[in-house]
């Protein structure tokens, strides 16, 4: 079994992490704890020379939430390195809406937001990158395109034929957008146009988890336990696969500074493990006491893990 390479002690469980996917906010990091949602800078040695320690996690925003977090993400908004600083974030609760929290960091000024329009759970939650759309899948079986320059107009709904379990926005091609149902049907929309593009039947279910590649067009899937390769142009051809997860996955997300590994999570018991996508071979596993979700650093082969009340550092070992 793999020791994480830091970790970082807190008074309550850590429900959700997600850390920012956009280059210019990449030392964000927010961790979901039961009444609330805490932002903090995760610093690492290699950017940051005036820290004692390999990796410290400062404290900058705090937020109330008052509900279980079923989802969290970034808004590219969201940037220490412009005036004001801002931080912007999206949350899925426990009560089937989605709950805009944007700060000035400087005046402590909140600004929160209310979208409703879900009547079930929402499992994921996920901002484009140039911050125009924000989408939304849901146990309704439903995924809502929701416009950020219009305060949050619904745009869309698509139907889908089981629930939403995950979505994913690519980086390189703008206004496309993945969404994964929990029976294994994959689909790819066009949100300039509100069209469908692709639906691919996936063999294995439930789905659970898809990471679109921020760097190609290599797509991972997580279903049945199962990790599936493939890729956006072949998506109709056999995918690669190996059982990863015999008692079902949890999360998958391919690394954004190495699109060669993908960290996922699952059963039996929690177990967490860093994939060598080409040869499917564990660069690490560990089983965790409680999992509280993961995140990728932009840059650095860095995975930050909620594990109990600690956020444990996972690093992919050098060659």
């Amino acid at each position: 079994m793999s020791a994480p390479f830091f970790e970082i002690d807190f008074k309550e469980k850590i429900e959700h992490v997600s850390v920012s996917p956009f280059e210019w906010s990449q030392n964000l990091i927010a961790l979901a704890f039961r009444n609330k949602i805490v932002v903090g800078i995760i610093k690492f040695q290699e950017d940051f020379d005036d820290i004692e320690q390999e990796v410290e996690f400062e404290p900058i925003e705090e937020f109330y939430n008052g509900q279980r977090v079923h989802a969290l993400c970034w808004s590219p908004n969201a940037s220490l390195n412009k005036i004001p600083k801002q931080i912007e974030i999206c949350s899925a609760n426990n009560d089937f809406s989605l709950r805009i929290l944007a700060s000035d960091v400087a005046t402590k000024r909140h600004i929160r937001r209310e979208i409703e329009g879900h009547s079930d759970y929402i499992n994921d939650c996920g901002y484009d990158l140039e911050g125009d759309y924000l989408a939304s899948v849901s146990d309704d079986l439903t995924c809502k395109l929701w416009s950020v320059n219009q305060e949050f107009h619904l745009l869309n709904t698509f139907q889908l034929t089981s629930p939403g379990m995950c979505l994913s926005w690519r980086h390189e091609d703008p206004g496309k957008l993945l969404v994964g149902e929990k029976k294994g049907i994959i689909r790819l929309y066009n949100v300039l146009t509100l069209q469908s593009l692709n639906c691919v039947i996936c063999c294995s279910v439930p789905l659970t988890g898809i990471s679109w590649s921020l760097n190609s067009k290599m797509i991972v899937i997580l279903a049945g336990g199962e990790l599936l390769v493939t890729n956006i142009n072949s998506v109709s051809h056999p995918m690669e696969s190996k059982m990863i997860h015999p008692g079902g996955g949890y999360k998958v997300a391919l690394s954004s500074s190495n699109d060669n590994y993908v960290a996922t999570a699952g059963r039996p018991g929690n177990t967490l493990k860093i994939i060598h996508v080409k040869n499917k071979q564990a660069v690490v596993s560990a089983n965790l006491e409680i999992f509280g979700g993961f995140g990728w650093h932009y840059r650095l082969p860095c995975l930050c893990v909620g594990n109990n009340n600690k956020l444990a550092i996972f690093k992919i070992p050098a060659k």
